[in-house]
């Protein structure tokens, strides 16, 4: 049995090294760990903020649209008022050159615009 005992001891130099080794990997381990929660961490506050971007861009582009759903109607408005303004310019011009009560030829007409 005493030789038996013998048998079941480790050196003290391989239970320091074994210590040691354990002591290594658990530090890795825990670096590990760390490196993964930063990560995380991170990874969590970038999707917060591509969320407030994507909320930001969202209501910016509904500001766009609705600038130039303005600018549309705008530009629209700009458009008669100028289709007008040609109207009752030929027919002011008309009646000064011509007179309001020049009758042309017959077979012609004078364009009176849109009515």
């Amino acid at each position: 049995e005493i030789g038996d005992a013998k048998n079941e001891f480790v050196p003290l130099d391989e239970v320091k090294a074994n210590i040691s080794a354990l002591e290594d990997q658990i530090q890795k381990d825990n670096n590990t760990m760390q490196r993964s929660l930063q990560m995380w961490k991170t990874q969590s506050e970038c999707l917060a903020q591509r969320d407030t971007i994507q909320r930001v861009v969202s209501e910016e582009q509904k500001k766009v649209d609705a600038r130039k759903t303005e600018m549309w109607t705008m530009c629209n408005t700009a458009i008669t008022h100028r289709e007008l303004l040609q109207q009752v310019y030929a027919e002011s011009c008309k009646d000064v050159v011509l007179g309001p009560s020049y009758q042309p030829p017959p077979g012609l007409s004078v364009n009176r615009g849109v009515q």
